[in-house]
């Protein structure tokens, strides 16, 4: 959809939506439905219409969805489910201040979200100000002049982002070498008492090894880890890591990071791709290519098609898998005193 497509409205002043939308990763969805599903690459994207039932009316979230549907159509999916989660936290209390659904976006109540924040939240105002100009740029109705003017003149701040690192913080910061070192021993240990499957094993060590994100291991093929052989004869191991924008959580696969392995990880790496790769060996939907199966595939099965990651664990599966992992491990921090509770980063 582009900006100049003009909105049509019914005699009931109701838009005239697409029958179909086509988001920017290639997935459909029908944007007349009360909830729209689809995969943004491995993330489930779910927008659940009904949650603004009670906050604002009817021919507002209407009007809304043809901006949204422009996101759809030309940013991630995980960028639109972030814009609908901030409206819907605009719009909640708004509505209970008013004792009613809200039926328009204007400067008044813009103003009085932004007074019910402090210096540390008002970011989230800023999130929807892109939003919210675009709505009003594609000439719908529903959000006036003067909000658009409200948002041109303040200045918001940003999200403060990197301040568990620069603290370590105990809580959500990185391990100390002493904590660190404490999981690997009580990781190694586990997996000798056979505690700890090999692939858990392994995505548990390949996550104290490279601190990536959830969505990064989730994206990962059998065909990112290979075996360098130098010309002493000596052995390296290299994982092929798929960059992602920091801001972002699409999975592309169009830009990688190559990033050497310890060498007994590393063999232990590619004998168990090879044992994957086996595995789905013949399978159609990889066209006769065991390579690019995942190198840690899913437990379960999806109902939802995932173009060029069948059979993939989702980000936010193998996040639950890795805190799981390392939460059995029972290894106390001595910071805290309490178990230590470790995520992919």
């Amino acid at each position: 959809m582009n900006e100049e497509r003009a909105l049509v409205l019914q005699p009931q002043g109701r838009s005239t939506l697409p029958p179909l939308v086509k988001t920017l990763s290639g997935a459909t969805f029908d944007p007349s439905a009360k909830r729209w599903a689809f995969h943004d690459g491995l993330q489930a994207i779910s927008i659940n219409l009904e949650r603004l039932s009670a906050c604002a009316t009817d021919e507002l979230v209407d009007r809304m969805k043809v901006p949204l549907i422009w996101y759809a159509e030309n940013t991630e999916g995980t960028t639109v489910h972030a814009v609908f989660d901030n409206m819907r936290r605009v719009l909640e209390p708004m509505a209970v201040a008013q004792g009613r659904p809200v039926n328009v976006i204007d400067a008044p109540l813009l103003a009085n979200f932004r007074a019910s924040l402090t210096s540390d939240t008002e970011w989230k105002l800023g999130a929807l100000s892109a939003f919210i100009k675009k709505w009003h740029s594609l000439g719908v109705p529903g959000v006036t002049d003067d909000a658009v003017r409200l948002l041109k003149d303040i200045r918001l701040k940003g999200n403060r982002k990197g301040v568990a690192v620069m603290t370590m913080d105990p809580l959500v910061g990185p391990l100390t070498d002493v904590e660190r070192s404490a999981v690997q021993a009580a990781l190694n240990d586990a997996f000798a008492a056979g505690k700890v499957a090999l692939d858990e094993y392994l995505l548990a060590w390949l996550c104290l090894l490279l601190g990536q994100r959830n969505i990064q291991f989730a994206m990962l093929k059998v065909c990112d880890i290979s075996e360098v052989v130098k010309s002493d004869g000596s052995r390296e191991y290299v994982l092929r890591v798929p960059r992602v924008k920091q801001a972002s959580a699409a999975a592309r696969r169009e830009q990688f990071k190559e990033r050497l392995i310890t060498p007994s990880i590393g063999k232990m790496l590619m004998a168990y791709a090879d044992s994957v790769r086996e595995r789905f060996n013949g399978e159609t939907e990889f066209s006769g290519d065991p390579s690019q199966a995942p190198l840690f595939p899913q437990k379960g099965t999806t109902k939802m098609e995932r173009p060029d990651f069948h059979f993939h664990t989702s980000p936010m599966e193998l996040g639950v898998r890795i805190s799981s992992i390392f939460e059995a491990l029972q290894v106390y921090s001595e910071r805290t005193g309490e178990p230590i509770k470790v995520t992919s980063k």
